[in-house]
């Protein structure tokens, strides 16, 4: 039993610190480890870390700048887009209008051409009309003339030549007016 007292003696409770699980030493050496780890990666990684993050942090900085960059100038090429369209509205309105009156012209020209032409061929049937009219009216006299010639020679029973027939047809007409 004495081993029993003895295994108990040494099971013995500890008081403070000892008495939660936590040894001062072992915090020590390992705080003085982390002190040791934290040099050695401020040293040679540390740097490196921070460049690098800092590199990153331009790097999103220029993206951001460059963006907005590109946002104005599609922004602006937009307006000016915007501006060329119109513009060229503009221009075809202006087109059209002035296809508009040329047609309008060449249609008036077209008209006032064909109204001349007809007019003219118009006055060239009126001008044959009266040469035939005038040449029928010619025709008939000298018919005219013929029959009367006969006629006063059959009543006069003599025979009339062509040069007295002539008088004698001017005396009658000029008696008759």
């Amino acid at each position: 039993m004495v081993s029993v007292f003895t295994v108990l003696a040494a099971t013995e409770e500890t008081a403070g610190i000892a008495a939660l699980g936590i040894d001062p030493w072992a915090i020590l050496i390992q705080g003085t480890t982390f002190l040791i780890f934290l040099l050695i990666v401020k040293k040679f990684a540390f740097g490196k870390i921070v460049s690098t993050l800092e590199d990153r942090r331009k790097s999103i900085e220029g993206s951001l700048d460059k963006a907005e960059e590109l946002q104005k100038q599609n922004e602006e090429a937009e307006k000016r887009v915007n501006e060329l369209l119109h513009e060229a509205r503009l221009q075809a309105e202006e087109l059209i209008t002035k296809g508009r009156a040329e047609a309008d012209g060449i249609v008036t020209a077209a008209q006032t051409e064909a109204d001349t032409k007809a007019k003219k061929i118009i006055a060239e049937g009126l001008a044959k009309i009266d040469q035939q009219v005038e040449k029928a009216q010619d025709d008939l006299k000298k018919q005219t003339l013929e029959l009367v010639a006969e006629a006063t020679a059959a009543l006069l029973s003599e025979k009339v030549d062509a040069k007295k027939n002539n008088e004698l047809i001017k005396k009658a007409l000029k008696e008759s007016k």
